[in-house]
């Protein structure tokens, strides 16, 4: 008889877990006390050191301009202009080329004055010569003429409702009037851009104040300055709106300024309290491992075996026989109920196979591994896929830019999801745009996505856009989209799969975000003759995936031998091409590349055989890389993984090789099939083989499709090939198999 938990079970492990819960919510909350605290203080002092940084910063440059306006101003041929009593056009032509040589040299200033009192003319570095009476900035004409300066101080000028910082050499303290002036004009955009790093938004904000509390630098409209400036220049904390903000200022030492930094303490907090919900979590955490604790010791005494055999009783197996209660009838249950539950795995991964979704997948993968539209096949899915075939079609390929990257970053069952997630985000796109679409995952480093409709003719270039701009912003990796013209679903898809493919890869050359169209090869890649021997180049491919560095070197001088008998515009094409064919078989592996694109690139060798020896450190790279995944042993199980998937969506592929799962992985054939041999146990050829006669034996019991089909369907490249395997495999001809099930 099986034994019940005594009432005391319940309440004893009631009071333990609820002893630990106090002590687990009063350890925590404790923790973040204190760690909210330390981290509090820690920004401020951080914000108060940036403030203080940004202050002396802003001095150094004000001292260094007035500096420089010093430098103009001494300058013989402007001196010279100052203090002339004529309007000599040479002197003036000498003076005017002076202040544009002095503007060239320094971005800040926007404008320069050259202001001689006793002609009454004014030199303006922007547009040239003029009198008092026709010069635009009367402001600064009446400022001097009424208040000469007494200190090399900035201060805030408007001119035609621009602001500027402006700037008035010589000064003298006595306020004596001199005969000429310089004048600069700082772009204070720049100033904000580059000395204040200012962001300008509800979150941060750099203002700097004068003594009338009026902004001259920086601010904002979520800011009241005069309410900030009315605290006075200590550190302190200000409500605004609701929202508290941390603020620190630093007062100049020569203009009558102070330099306010604010931030939003919210803002500041957040990660505070994500680390503090972190905190939360791993206490909560350590109270539920207690809680299994106190729960396992308080059912150890029961029989853990008895409770499994009357659980499968209830649930699993309730019409299995018990028979009599002796130690032999657990067991019994057990074994049945196991047994029932492995059947019952066995008819869901059945239903899975035939499932009408997995189906239509299939049969896509096929079109496009095939290239041939099959009606036979395609008749089932006319429900389905009538919206999307029902005229021609598009087809985009959605790549991962970087690969390497990502598949160093992501396991290999993290990069299945996050392709599915890239299909549903693009299909999102597109429905919402009126377009009817099908994603492909063909187990590769791109997705496809076959794309029909849209209304009048519409391409679906913006969606895809968007869609590319989408997957970028939520999944937080770059990708390179590329689509076809619209073709018609009798094309050969498999050559227009390969194509599109191919046309990703011109990202190589501009890095631009852009939707490549087929129209875009003649752009990058002109139809001319080509001069590359390209069975070499093939050759020197294959070199670098078996790490065989020597060859390598040897035919890739050949190559460059080649290369050096053409003339230098027939050199730059050649070049581009052998840079495509190596981006194309190498394009997983490579790194990130020279922004701008392979013309950028090019331009930074000197000669010819500087692009032969950066290729030479790529080609190391690339094969140091390779051993480097022969040498290690931690990725072997999820490579083996890799490829049995791959093998599966690619049964289909005629092609399907050896050598083509090595290129996929770029890795060399001989490791791919060490890998996989250990692994599984049988060798990959024999997989692949083993595999396409099971599709077939499948197909030709499921369905009533002419046997032929079945072939094609399964990989087999001729009738009398698969007609000899299946024999061979399994004792009969397809056709008698197919009779042999039926009657069964």
């Amino acid at each position: 008889m099986r034994l019940l938990p005594e009432k005391t079970y319940l309440r004893n492990f009631l009071y333990i877990a609820i002893l630990f819960t106090v002590i687990i919510l009063l350890f925590s909350y404790l923790l973040r006390q204190q760690y909210a605290k330390q981290a509090y203080n820690d920004i401020n002092h951080l914000m108060e050191i940036k403030t203080a940084s940004v202050s002396q910063g802003f001095e150094y440059q004000l001292e260094h301009l007035r500096a420089y306006a010093l430098n103009i101003y001494q300058d013989p041929e402007i001196f010279h202009w100052l203090m002339s009593d004529d309007n000599d056009p040479l002197v003036m032509s000498t003076a005017l080329k002076s202040v544009s040589k002095f503007m060239s040299l320094q971005s800040f200033i926007d404008s320069t004055y050259l202001i001689n009192m006793k002609t009454q003319r004014v030199i303006n570095s922007k547009d040239g010569i003029h009198s008092f009476a026709d010069f635009a900035d009367q402001g600064m004409l009446e400022r001097i003429q009424t208040e000469p300066p007494s200190t090399l101080s900035f201060y805030d000028h408007t001119v035609k409702g621009s602001s500027y910082l402006a700037l008035i050499a010589p000064a003298y303290y006595s306020k004596i009037k001199s005969q000429g002036y310089v004048v600069i004009l700082l772009n204070k955009g720049l100033l904000e851009k580059y000395l204040l790093q200012n962001l300008n938004d509800t979150t941060t904000n750099i203002m700097i104040l004068e003594e009338g509390k009026r902004v001259i630098l920086g601010g904002s409209a979520a800011f009241d300055a005069e309410q900030i400036a009315r605290q006075g220049p200590e550190n302190y904390q200000m409500t605004i709106n609701t929202q508290t903000y941390l603020i620190h200022s630093h007062a100049f030492k020569i203009e009558d300024w102070t330099l306010y930094s604010t931030v939003k303490v919210k803002d500041i907090s957040k990660n505070i309290d994500i680390i503090q919900f972190k905190i939360v979590g791993m206490c909560f955490f350590l109270l539920l491992v207690l809680w299994a604790l106190s729960y396992w010791n308080s059912r150890r005494q029961f029989k853990p075996f008895s409770q499994l055999a009357g659980q499968i009783r209830k649930t699993v197996a309730p019409a299995v026989q018990t028979g009599e209660h002796n130690k032999h009838t657990e067991f019994t249950i057990i074994k049945s109920g196991l047994d029932h539950m492995v059947k019952t795995m066995e008819e869901m991964n059945s239903m899975i196979r035939n499932h009408q979704e997995v189906i239509k997948n299939e049969f896509l993968r096929q079109w496009l591994l095939q290239g041939t539209y099959n009606k036979a096949i395609q008749e089932p899915m006319n429900d389905q896929l009538a919206s999307l075939l029902g005229s021609d079609i598009y087809m985009a390929v959605i790549r991962i830019n970087r690969f390497q990257t990502f598949s160093e970053r992501y396991s290999y069952a993290s990069r299945k999801l996050l392709l599915y997630a890239m299909g549903n985000i693009a299909g999102e796109v597109l429905r919402n745009q009126g377009f009817v679409s099908e994603n492909v995952d063909l187990g590769s480093d791109h997705l496809v996505v076959l794309i029909s409709g849209g209304g009048e003719g519409g391409e679906p270039l913006a969606a895809l856009q968007e869609a590319r701009e989408q997957i970028e912003n939520w999944l937080q990796f770059q990708v390179t989209v590329a689509i076809s013209n619209q073709t018609p679903i009798q094309h050969n898809m498999r050559s227009l799969y390969d194509r599109i493919c191919d046309l990703t890869l011109l990202r190589f050359f501009d890095e631009e975000k852009k939707i490549y169209k087929e129209a875009d090869f003649g752009a990058y890649l002109q139809e001319r003759k080509s001069d590359l021997d390209e069975n070499r180049v093939q050759q020197l491919i294959q070199s670098v995936r078996t790490s065989q560095k020597e060859q390598a070197r040897e035919q890739l001088d050949a190559i460059f031998g080649q290369l050096q008998n053409l003339t230098y515009a027939e050199c730059q094409f050649q070049l581009k091409l052998l840079f495509f064919y190596i981006v194309k078989a190498f394009n997983k592996v490579m790194g990130d590349q020279e922004q701008g694109g392979v013309d950028l690139l090019l331009q930074k060798f000197d000669t010819l055989m500087d692009v032969r020896d950066w290729l030479y450190s790529q080609f190391d790279q690339f094969m140091d890389a390779a051993m480097l995944k022969h040498s290690t042993s931690s990725r072997k199980e999820e490579l083996a993984s890799e490829i049995f998937d791959y093998v599966k969506q690619h049964l289909h592929d005629p092609m399907l090789t050896l050598e083509s799962i090595a290129d996929y992985l770029v890795l060399s054939v001989s490791y791919v099939r060490l890998v996989f041999k250990e692994t599984y146990l049988i060798t990959l050829s024999n997989f692949i083989h083993q595999e396409r006669l099971e599709q077939a034996k499948r197909l030709l019991v499921s369905t009533d499709w002419p046997v032929l089909d079945i072939a094609e369907r399964s990989g087999f490249q001729s009738k009398t090939t698969f007609f000899t395997s299946f024999k061979k495999y399994t004792g009969l001809t397809p056709n008698q198999y197919r009779e042999h099930n039926a009657e069964s």
